[in-house]
């Protein structure tokens, strides 16, 4: 009989783990041989296959794992409910600004006018 020729990689698949390249948060892992990466992205290929707990910042040296700050959880942009929390504090932050120069005394009526305009835009 003819041995089967089987790539090793099928069987024990390279693991990578996609990390933001500016806080080492871990966004996702993958067994992709020719991992996906997006701007500010990085494909760092593991040593030993690792299983996330929450969010996870690896380490200079790839093999460590630490849990994440929120300051960098916020950074990295991981946590898609919180992008949105953050977006609408600056939405609202930006509204507040509008109906507080569209409402000052100080401030032209035409400017007035064109800045209430934009605050209903937002």
């Amino acid at each position: 009989m003819n041995p089967i020729n089987i790539d090793p990689q099928l069987i024990n698949p390279q693991q990578f783990a996609i990390i933001d390249m500016a806080t080492r948060v871990i966004k996702r892992i993958t067994i992709d041989p020719v991992p996906s990466v997006s701007i500010g992205e990085l494909a760092i290929p593991m040593v030993s296959p690792i299983t996330l707990n929450g969010y996870q910042v690896l380490g200079m040296d790839n093999v460590t794992l630490t849990p994440a700050t929120q300051p960098q959880i916020d950074s990295s942009g991981v946590d898609e409910v919180r992008n949105g929390f953050l977006h609408q504090q600056n939405v609202d932050a930006a509204k507040n600004a509008l109906l507080a120069a569209s409402t000052d005394p100080l401030v032209s009526k035409s400017l007035q006018t064109a800045l209430a305009a934009l605050e209903l835009i937002l």
